[in-house]
Formats: C-alpha cells, structure tokens, sequence
C-alpha cells in the first residue's frame, strides 16, 4: 500500500489535497488513478486507509476512509548524535536511523565535520532533512515522525545526557557490548563524521559516562557505523529480539 506524509489534521470522512510533492510521486511516478488505495499519516500517530477520488492536471484528492491505530515504533527509545558528514551520506545515516528506529536525531557539529553551516544554511538542512524523515517513515510504515533537534556541539550534548545511557563509537573502545546494562530503556548513541571524533570528543564523552564501543576489526565508514551500532542496540534490547 502507498504511504503518503501529510501535515495536516486529517479525520474520516474528509476530502483532502494532496502537496504537489505527492501528488507527483502518486500520479507521475507511481501511475496511480482515480480509486485507487493509499494510506495516510501526519505523525500524531496511527494511519488512515484513502482512496484518490480526483486527479485534474496536478491536483490529486483523496476521500479518507477509516482510521487504524497501528504503531510501529521500538520500545527502545534510542536518539542518535550523528556527527555531520557531507551530503548523501548525512541523508543515508539519517534515513537508515528511522527505518532503524530512531526516537530523536541530534546533527552534532563535531570537530571534524567538513561541513561548516551558518544560519541560513543550518535551516536549508534542517528542513531538508526533515523531508529525508518523512519519506524514510512513508517508506518503512512509521507512523510517528522521530523528533529532529536543531544542530548541536559537545556541550549542549553533555549537559543533556543525565538520565541516558550514552555509547560512543569508538576504535580505542571495548568489543564487548554485553558490558552494556539499560535502565528504562533510554539509549543515546555517538556517531563521528567522516574523520571520526577526536580524541578530545572521545574523552569529554568519556568522562561524562558514555561507553566507549568498537565493533569489529575494522574501522566503519560514520553511516556503516550508525546501521552497525543501530542494529546491535535493536538486536539485544530493543524489538529486533
């Protein structure tokens, strides 16, 4: 079934326009036509079964059906600090964090980013990367938005980090995840950019109580590390059980 990321109040009964963004991708990619299924959501959760009632040039319409409360959200609240890479591979780490689970995303503006962004840059990007959510979540059946903080730096990171279990991918770390022990489920894990954190990131993150962890042999390009360090927290205590 089509997903489509609508932000708007949505209730059964109405009939609805489709942004042009979806619209393009129903009609002009997808092939799809008048009566034809798909499914909608604004985040607030659950979704709602629709059929396209009119196509006229570039206006699509759906009449909203019914509702389900359907979630698909981990019971494991996981926020990634994905230190910023350059383009596709920011949108990729991003992407494969929601359809890994991801309760919050933290672009952390680490010493080794290439990319350096002033303010009017900084909210181009955001709300870039907000559209990267929104169709990993159409795409992988989230119905809840993980939540996209602004940029951050180490010390805005710290100071937020009581009460969490902090990870810090780390080549000088230890192999054994089993060393890990969660409290109420709240886990903040540390991605480096392309050249990885430095050793003054690693030890203030460090002495504020984050595990250093390596996984592996082999050094991890920032978005292997990101799935890798993802997929091992799902597999032994979030619903990758």
């Amino acid at each position: 079934m089509t997903r489509i990321f609508i932000d708007q109040k949505i209730s059964i009964g109405d009939e609805l326009q489709l942004s042009d963004d979806a619209t393009r991708h129903v009609v002009q990619v997808l092939r799809m036509n008048k009566g034809d299924p798909l499914t909608l959501f604004n985040g607030c959760g659950g979704e709602y079964d629709c059929v396209i009632s009119s196509i006229q040039r570039r206006v699509a319409l759906v009449s909203i059906v019914s509702f389900a409360m359907i979630e698909r959200e981990s019971n494991l609240a996981i926020t990634l600090i994905q230190g910023i890479s350059r383009g596709e591979r920011m949108d990729f780490s991003i992407q494969k964090g929601v359809e890994l689970g991801v309760h919050t995303i933290i672009p952390f503006q680490a010493n080794r980013s290439q990319s350096r962004l002033d303010d009017a840059r900084a909210l181009k990007r955001m709300t870039h990367w907000q559209r990267v959510i929104q169709h990993a979540c159409e795409q992988c059946g989230r119905n809840q938005l993980p939540r996209l903080t602004s940029i951050q730096n180490i010390d805005a990171i710290i100071s937020d980090s009581e009460g969490c279990v902090g990870i810090v991918m780390s080549p000088s770390g230890a192999s054994d995840s089993s060393l890990l022990e969660f409290g109420d489920g709240k886990v903040r894990l540390v991605i480096g950019p392309e050249g990885g954190l430095d050793a003054t990131e690693i030890e203030r993150f460090r002495r504020a109580g984050y595990f250093e962890l390596k996984l592996g042999p082999r050094t991890l390009r920032t978005e292997t590390a990101a799935i890798v360090g993802l997929t091992m927290l799902q597999t032994r205590f979030g619903d990758f059980r």
